[in-house]
This record gives C-alpha cells, sequence and structure tokens, in this order.
C-alpha cells in the first residue's frame, strides 16, 4: 500500500474508536469490561481508569482534528496506539475463549474483538508510516 492509502484510514480507524470510548462515558460501564485490560487497571486506582477514558478521548478528538488539517502527527499517533495495545488487551476476551469467565461477557464479544483490532491495525499503520518517513 502507498503512503496515502495508509493515511486514509487512520482517521477511520480513530473515529470508530471515538465512538465506542463514547459508549463507555454515557453510562455503560458494562461495557468496558471486555474492552479494556481489567487485570492490568485492578491493580491501579479507580481514578486512572477515568483519567485514562478521558486522556484517550481528547487525545482522539485532537488526532481527527490534525487530520482534517491535512497532517499526520506520526509520534502522536504511535504514542496513542502504543498506549492502546497495553492497556485494552481484551484479557477478558482471551479468558472467555478459554472458558475462564462468566458467559454473560459473551454479547460483548462481536464488539472487543473489533475494538482490539483496530488497535493493532492503527499501531501496524503507524509504524509503516512512521519507517517509510526515516
Amino acid at each position: 500500500m502507498d503512503r496515502k492509502n495508509l493515511e486514509s484510514w487512520l482517521p477511520l480507524l480513530i473515529s470508530f474508536r471515538l465512538i465506542l470510548r463514547l459508549l463507555t462515558l454515557v453510562g455503560l460501564p458494562f461495557f468496558l469490561v471486555p474492552m479494556l485490560n481489567i487485570s492490568l487497571f485492578s491493580k491501579l486506582s479507580g481514578e486512572f481508569l477515568r483519567a485514562y477514558i478521558i486522556a484517550l478521548l481528547v487525545t482522539e478528538v485532537y488526532l481527527l482534528l490534525t487530520f482534517r488539517k491535512g497532517k499526520i502527527p506520526l509520534k502522536s499517533l504511535l504514542t496513542y496506539f502504543g498506549m492502546a495495545t497495553i492497556f485494552e488487551f481484551p484479557d477478558t476476551v482471551v479468558r472467555l475463549l478459554f472458558g475462564e469467565f462468566p458467559l454473560h461477557a459473551l454479547p460483548f464479544l462481536p464488539l472487543a474483538i473489533p475494538w482490539y483490532l483496530s488497535t493493532l491495525a492503527g499501531l501496524i499503520i503507524s509504524l509503516k508510516l512512521f519507517f517509510r518517513k526515516s
């Protein structure tokens, strides 16, 4: 894929993630369980989780506004997708697949998988753009 084609995917990925993140803030707290690395967040304070969600929401809005100006902030993208890859690893989905988690999380599986795949796709695209730039 050429550079322009790769760049065209980034706003779509960020928009998809922004919409799902807004759903978590609107009042679907159970929505968070399969979408984040709960085993990691359970070791941190509850305020960190709230700050993380809001910080990434602000970052997503910033990235979309920057894309509209025709700029691609590669360092910001790498930081954003790098953090999301770690903090949003869906360990609940993995446990569900191995039968270690209650089945009430099963309805979220169709959302959690694209959620995390969009993170990995964004990270790969950002890395490709970064190394092509260098």
